[in-house]
């Protein structure tokens, strides 16, 4: 940081601090916020806090305030994420900031706790009517975000009750904070396990990091929980975490949940569908799942199977769509039940007149017909010959070109 901005520091937090000074232009703080990213990325994060110690002042101020504004609350949440990144800075924050601002007398009785518990912790925003303003909670998340860097932080999210607040967050009634929950829990859950495990992962929870346990245990409970909503919000966090994660832990995750999975499945109607197509769809794309012979091609069938037509559609044209998959599934029961399902529907769609999808649909049941004399999809020790292969080949070229999304 420059002289002169670190000589105008002190007043700019002064007015932050100052409830009788609001800020009507939001945009300032989203400006200062990207400051102090590109500071701490190119200088010691510790060292800012050092030379400028201000900066805790504010913070630990506008927590005195009575009714300070969501937005600085917001503001400082977020500020204090960026500066926590840093492991050293973290413990600072935890131990010196907080003996030497207790020793000025700068925190009241109400907040005689861990500095970044008075903020992430029951202690902060979370147990008072802030809580109930968006842009409070929003902050919260992308302060925890930020932090997510160490180990130190996975503790403290473990040990002061933070994780929780995550869980409860997912079924935030903004949109934009839940989505902003949801990646969360991705980005924790990864890190937790790959910066903590250093030996293959083990089907048993004591062998996994604490806060992934703690995720894979909520993750279990919503999928068997009896509300719609929290079930619905386990299948999207599972979809972000296969979609974006390929390592073999992902496998033994499967495991774990396949068999809630086939319960949602079997209900009478499947009311989780949509959800489920995604997360099928998101598991098929890895190539962790490539072995034909994995539980997932066997549920993926069931879905196929007991889904609607409005659902099952969906997921078969994206299990075509797969062209690393085309080869393995040409001759298994999962393409013979596609094309079964696919003739079925070209019949449905012509009653209700569903044009451009059923083009779609006819170009790829072309495709799964077989010609005449040739034996079942379905049956083994069908013609593998290297002109067989060839010939399926050219066909699924020729109708991949003339198909188009509908």
């Amino acid at each position: 940081m420059d002289g002169e901005c670190a000589r105008l520091l002190p007043a700019v937090c002064a007015v932050l601090a100052d409830a009788r000074q609001l800020v009507s232009d939001d945009t300032c703080l989203e400006k200062m916020l990207d400051w102090f990213k590109a500071l701490t990325e190119a200088e010691s994060s510790l060292l800012l806090l050092q030379e400028n110690p201000c900066l805790t002042e504010l913070v630990t101020c506008v927590l005195k305030l009575e009714d300070p504004s969501p937005s600085i609350v917001s503001f400082i949440l977020r500020l204090t994420g960026i500066f926590a990144a840093s492991e050293s800075c973290f413990q600072h924050l935890q131990e010196y900031c907080l003996q030497r601002l207790s020793t000025l007398h700068l925190l009241s009785s109400s907040y005689q706790g861990e500095f970044l518990s008075s903020l992430f912790g029951e202690e902060g925003p979370i147990n008072s009517s802030l809580w109930e303003d968006a842009s409070v909670r929003s902050g919260w998340v992308e302060g925890v975000r930020s932090m997510v860097r160490h180990q130190s932080t996975i503790q403290f999210l473990c040990s002061s009750g933070a994780i929780d607040v995550i869980f409860m967050l997912q079924g935030d009634p903004s949109l934009f904070v839940a989505s902003a929950v949801n990646r969360l829990l991705v980005h924790i859950l990864t890190f937790s396990l790959q910066s903590e495990t250093t030996s293959p992962l083990s089907m048993k929870y004591c062998s996994w990091p604490m806060c992934a346990q703690m995720i894979m245990a909520h993750i279990e409970e919503s999928l068997k929980s009896s509300s719609v909503s929290r079930i619905k919000q386990a299948l999207k966090l599972l979809t972000s975490v296969f979609g974006c994660c390929h390592d073999q832990w992902t496998e033994i995750l499967w495991s774990r949940i396949a068999e809630p999975i086939e319960s949602l499945l079997k209900e009478e109607p499947v009311q989780t569908g949509h959800s489920l197509v995604d997360l099928f769809l998101s598991m098929a794309r890895s190539p962790v799942f490539g072995c034909p012979e994995c539980s997932l091609w066997t549920s993926v069938t069931h879905a196929l199977k007991f889904l609607n037509p409005a659902q099952a559609g969906p997921l078969a044209l994206g299990v075509l769509k797969c062209q690393e998959w085309y080869d393995l599934l040409l001759w298994n029961s999962l393409f013979y039940t596609i094309g079964i399902w696919f003739c079925k529907s070209l019949k449905l769609l012509c009653c209700i007149k569903k044009k451009t999808f059923l083009l779609h649909l006819a170009a790829h049941v072309r495709l799964l017909q077989p010609k005449k004399g040739s034996r079942s999809p379905g049956a083994i020790g069908g013609d593998n010959s290297d002109d067989s292969v060839q010939r399926g080949r050219n066909r699924r070229s020729k109708g991949m070109h003339s198909s188009f999304s509908p």
